[in-house]
């Protein structure tokens, strides 16, 4: 019973814990059961415990002594978890979640337990649905990739950020192509791997990482070879869902030929030593250790009630009000010539703004998506925020940068992108208004947003969104787009101000009334 007893003590704390946060806890579960990149989220748990069923005979000789002052830690991740969770950042209280976890098995067990647990407990940060930022970085790095690699090959290409060209056919690298699936499959499987295969940390480290690089390049060999395939085949080959079936079994050997390299300078499990054999070299303080147990499940009690009360302002949904007429300032004019039928795909905003501009010849759409109160699902700082659905019909993004241009030289940026269909061009700037500053970093928002949020403020936010026609280098549209967000900014921030102040007011006295 004894070698069962720490393991028996890991998994109440994980049931109190999840019994704490259960929204938090049954979110990873949805999106393991409806995303295949993340499905693999169902054997982490499993794969942890059975790392800690290893280790039962060492960690029944080894010696518990409680550490309360690691509460305060506890404290600092339940206020971090109360931010994500009023901000709606998922991947950022289901981080903190496990960190929690991690946290209550330090305090309660002390630090020579978690040492000797740290491999297993940190595993489970594997089963977090992470990796979406990573998406566009790695399908610029694979096209960038694919392309030269053609050029070094000999093959004619003309590219357009994330489309390229052969004379045998065209291709696009789109968010399947990324390579992220392939990235965290590698690293989970690295470190599991680092971790049964070596005894120093520092090999363990070396293979993680090269678990992490290796895929990157990898994906950008198996974008190539997919292509080269299409092009000698005339198109015939790889030009389908096959070429997804290629991607798999490529990788699958690459995650061979990384396993076999790693073998070579594996280390010796060491036998149990005699040591182990025995009993703890100290008693197992039992009164300490359920009430330091019984303070830290109180102390992540507080978040979740403090989370809903609140939610109660943030529960309150003001009705439908207009965003006051944006007129033309500073030589521009309001015309009914709209420039395309393309619109962004934003997720529930309350108000939809859409005007066009001219001014001597250039022509602007201006597009704003209000939100009177940030919630999942309906926010202005969103991954579900795009300006297209993955394969549009009709529309292509060409490249988004993350390079930003200040068109007021005071620091105030913007994100740029290029659109085009089959006759169409557009270079679109794009940013988030909250509460009253204009900024392209949606770290930078969600600051704002818990700015607010802590000083008792219904959070509004908008996403601001400028489109303007180019015909062959997108360079030369920028001093239109420079030129509109100059004369046209001030106006713009006035009525969203205007309608934040309405919004605010409204929620104000719904407050009152009760």
């Amino acid at each position: 019973m004894a070698a069962w007893a720490p393991l028996l003590g890991l998994v109440a704390l994980l049931v109190a814990v999840v019994a704490i946060y259960p929204d938090t806890a049954f979110s990873m579960v949805f999106i393991w059961e409806r995303s295949e990149t993340y499905a693999h989220g169902f054997l982490i748990i499993p794969i942890a415990a059975w790392l800690l069923y290893r280790l039962r005979y060492r960690l029944a000789v080894t010696d518990i002594r409680p550490a309360p002052w690691v509460l305060i830690l506890l404290a600092v991740g339940g206020f971090l978890w109360l931010l994500t969770e009023l901000t709606g950042i998922q991947v950022g209280r289901q981080l903190m979640l496990v960190s929690l976890y991690l946290g209550m098995v330090l305090a309660v067990f002390g630090w020579r337990f978690g040492l000797r647990v740290f491999f297993p407990m940190v595993f489970l940060y594997f089963s977090v649905p992470m990796g979406e930022s990573l998406i566009r970085p790695m399908m610029n790095f694979t096209a960038d990739f694919t392309v030269r690699a053609l050029e070094l090959t000999g093959i004619p290409v003309y590219s357009e950020g994330l489309n390229f060209y052969l004379p045998t056919g065209s291709w696009s690298i789109v968010e399947g192509c990324s390579g992220v699936r392939y990235l965290i499959a590698s690293i989970t499987l690295g470190f599991l791997y680092a971790y049964l295969t070596y005894q120093k940390a520092w090999k363990q480290i070396l293979f993680i990482l090269l678990s992490a690089g290796l895929p990157v390049i990898a994906n950008g060999v198996r974008a190539y070879m997919i292509v080269m395939i299409g092009h000698l085949s005339d198109m015939k080959l790889a030009a389908g869902v096959d070429h997804l079936i290629y991607g798999w079994v490529f990788f699958g050997f690459v995650m061979l030929f990384l396993f076999w390299l790693g073998s070579f300078w594996r280390d010796e499990e060491p036998d149990l030593p005699q040591s182990l054999k025995g009993e703890r070299e100290h008693p197992v303080p039992v009164g300490r250790l359920l009430v330091t147990a019984v303070l830290g499940l109180a102390v992540l009690a507080i978040w979740p009630l403090m989370a809903s009360n609140i939610a109660e302002r943030q529960a309150t949904t003001p009705p439908a009000m207009a965003l006051g007429e944006l007129a033309g300032e500073n030589g521009w004019s309001l015309t009914d010539r709209r420039l395309s039928t393309w619109l962004p795909d934003y997720e529930n905003p309350q108000v939809e703004y859409f005007r066009s501009y001219e001014k001597d010849g250039k022509r602007v759409d201006l597009f704003i998506e209000f939100f009177p109160r940030q919630q999942e699902g309906s926010e202005a700082v969103s991954s579900g925020n795009r300006l297209i659905v993955e394969k549009h019909p009709v529309w292509r993004q060409l490249w988004e940068r993350s390079r930003t241009s200040e068109p007021e030289g005071k620091g105030f940026s913007v994100l740029h992108s290029a659109l085009m269909s089959s006759s169409q061009r557009f270079l679109i700037w794009r940013w988030v208004w909250m509460s009253g500053d204009n900024t392209a970093s949606a770290l930078k928002a969600k600051m704002l947003e818990i700015r607010d949020l802590l000083v008792g403020k219904t959070a509004a936010g908008a996403g601001i969104v400028l489109l303007t026609p180019y015909e062959e280098r997108s360079e030369k549209a920028e001093p239109v787009l420079e030129e509109f967000v100059r004369d046209m900014r001030p106006s713009i921030d006035r009525a969203l101000a205007d309608l934040s102040e309405r919004v605010n007011a409204y929620i104000d006295s719904q407050q009152e009334s009760r």
